[in-house]
């Protein structure tokens, strides 16, 4: 079982980026702390240059859950004009505002080190790398608890669908194709995978959302051989969420979830390919 924790930029904005000036104002100006959280959400999810130097004011506010926000936004936004900023956060009062400091150096430095290296030669070679499993996704189900129509469960099931199979297309060990999967003489393992459970809980000063997986594999003859389960959480403050942000919030778990189990089927699926 594993768990991956997201931050607070999982909650969903409508910002755009000809209300960056707006946003900016607020996170300057405005005496409430909820409005200057939002502003910073906001800003975070617009992913516009722009956005640089509000988010950078940000990072000196007086409210440590702006701070954290904007540190993990500058660090989506990959910036490196933002890294002089990062560093004085790093040494913030703060445990968490530090910790998302450090975080968004380290992924700044990274791209700017895939982009140095050449991003077309990491693809190229992506793109001769030999596969060595052919994947199917037969089916995915919402079997969560709850009283929920079957349209949103068949709505989350296409959704899951749709992020399983980007997942194993950008994998190069993985073929999705059969005719390929034919050619090379790959034979092929059967997934169907399906939503456990979708929960929302109070702990503590976070409300948390959970999505948990489940994935029955097999083999060629259609036999299931194994089933593999995990899970994914998201957190966000109480004082900040609102009942809107709950679908973008079970979005981004069940992201998280798929991204986590497709780590566990690939280890699975090389350990035990026929």
């Amino acid at each position: 079982m594993w768990v991956a924790l997201v931050a607070m930029l999982a909650i969903p904005a409508t910002a755009t980026a000809d209300r960056i000036g707006s946003l900016s104002r607020t996170l300057r100006t405005s005496k409430h702390h909820k409005a200057r959280i939002a502003a910073a959400v906001s800003l975070g999810r617009v992913k516009d240059r722009r956005a640089l130097r509000p988010l950078v004011f940000a990072l000196r506010d007086r409210n440590r859950t702006v701070r954290v926000i904007a540190a993990t936004a500058l660090g989506h936004l990959g910036a490196h004009a933002a890294l002089a900023a990062l560093r004085r956060a790093s040494r913030d009062a703060d445990t968490l505002v530090r910790k998302r400091a450090m975080e968004a150096i380290a992924k700044i430095r990274n791209r700017r080190a895939i982009r140095k290296n050449g991003r077309r030669t990491a693809r190229r070679r992506s793109l001769r790398h030999r596969p060595e499993l052919f994947v199917v996704v037969k089916s995915t189900h919402d079997d969560s608890t709850g009283r929920i129509s079957k349209r949103v469960r068949k709505r989350r099931a296409g959704k899951m669908r749709r992020l399983v199979l980007k997942r194993l297309a950008r994998s190069p060990s993985i073929t999705l194709s059969a005719n390929r999967a034919r050619k090379l003489g790959i034979n092929p393992h059967s997934i169907d995978v399906s939503i456990t459970a979708l929960s929302t809980r109070n702990r503590g000063r976070f409300i948390e959302i959970e999505c948990k997986l489940r994935v029955a594999v097999s083999n060629k003859r259609g036999k299931m051989t194994s089933v593999l389960s995990g899970g994914a959480k998201v957190q966000v403050p109480r004082h900040s969420f609102k009942r809107r942000y709950l679908p973008q919030l079970r979005l981004q778990a069940l992201e998280n979830a798929v991204k986590g189990v497709h780590q566990d089927l690939l280890r699975h699926l090389r350990h035990n390919r026929s």
